[in-house]
């Protein structure tokens, strides 16, 4: 049996514990094996999220290369470890570019 996909809720209070740790935060990683079929672009108050369902470290690499105006936070969910996203995506230990709690 598969895992559901991650719902908003879930999403949000990641990046709102993230966000206690790392206060400007514009990128999270979320591994879940379950997919994201919810709208690409969330309002929630002040922020505005992008959830990018990545299958693949290209999928990943592409959505941290757009920039859409307006957008407080990137939120990538895949079920790709961070050795498969690659250095480049979840980033060397020292600066990460994703977070992957």
């Amino acid at each position: 049996m598969s895992q559901p996909a991650p719902t908003f809720g879930q999403i949000r209070a990641r990046v709102q514990a993230i966000r206690r740790k790392i206060p400007d935060s514009r990128v999270v990683g979320i591994q879940a094996s379950g997919r994201w079929n919810g709208d690409r672009l969330r309002e929630d108050g002040a922020d505005v999220y992008r959830i990018e369902q990545c299958d693949s470290s290209l999928a990943a690499r592409i959505a941290l290369m757009d920039d859409e105006p307006g957008v407080t936070v990137l939120v990538m969910v895949t079920s790709l470890s961070e050795q498969e996203l690659g250095d480049d995506v979840s980033g060397p230990s020292g600066g990460p570019k994703a977070l992957y709690p």
